[in-house]
């Protein structure tokens, strides 16, 4: 319960965290049947801002503003069980007031947000992940150089939760631990 809690900080202070931009690395998201791939302006971070859990427990990616794209993505993944990110499932939280609800035994986790990318309104919709038994962030394969993976979420929107999206998709993304 303390780890998850943790987590939730953490979460809270992603803006405080260590920023490595990428150029090289994609990111596929499929949102209702519709594919989006981000190639460049794809972030991966791990979270600094606390020090009550290894920054090498933890790894966020998020991309940037994209014209072309309608939405803005972030993930965020914690491992307590283990050293650093490992390889293997992460079922996904359900987040409550920007904050993932915590889970008692979940030793690994993390949540997916999507935000709508429209000029015209002020505060867009956004959708957050839920929990369920297929909906799971998995990371496929870890190099010195890069991280791989797959997703899937069942998500619905913050402001009206009869709004949901299917999400899926894949990442390659920068190692953070890479130099």
């Amino acid at each position: 319960m303390i780890t998850i809690r943790l987590f939730l900080l953490i979460s809270i202070l992603s803006c405080f965290l260590e920023v490595t931009a990428q150029e090289h690395y994609e990111l596929k998201v499929i949102v209702s049947d519709k594919e989006h791939t981000f190639s460049k302006d794809v972030v991966s971070r791990q979270l600094t801002a606390q020090t009550q859990i290894s920054p090498r427990k933890t790894l966020g990616f998020f991309t940037d503003r994209d014209e072309n794209i309608p939405f803005y993505f972030s993930c965020v993944m914690l491992d307590s069980a283990s050293d650093k990110i490992s390889t293997g499932d992460y079922p996904l939280l359900r987040v409550q007031n920007d904050m993932p609800v915590p889970v008692k035994g979940l030793l690994k986790g993390g949540f997916l947000a999507i935000k709508m990318n429209d000029k015209v309104i002020a505060n867009p919709e956004e959708y957050t992940s839920m929990p369920g038994s297929k909906n799971v962030i998995t990371i496929k394969e870890i190099n010195d150089k890069e991280i791989k993976g797959i997703f899937n979420a069942r998500m619905e929107c913050t402001s009206d939760t009869t709004k949901q999206l299917d999400v899926s998709g894949s990442f390659v993304i920068r190692n953070p631990e890479y130099k």
